[in-house]
């Protein structure tokens, strides 16, 4: 689960893919974490 998806939209993708949270996912699935929001 991604505790800090409704506050995404403040970050950028290069702050999203140094989280931590997000370091587990793959450039790949960056896709799905946008049409998420």
């Amino acid at each position: 689960g991604m505790p800090g998806a409704p506050s995404m939209k403040m970050y950028s993708k290069e702050d999203l893919l140094n989280m931590q949270n997000f370091g587990d996912d793959e450039d790949e699935e960056d896709d799905e974490l946008t049409s998420n929001l």
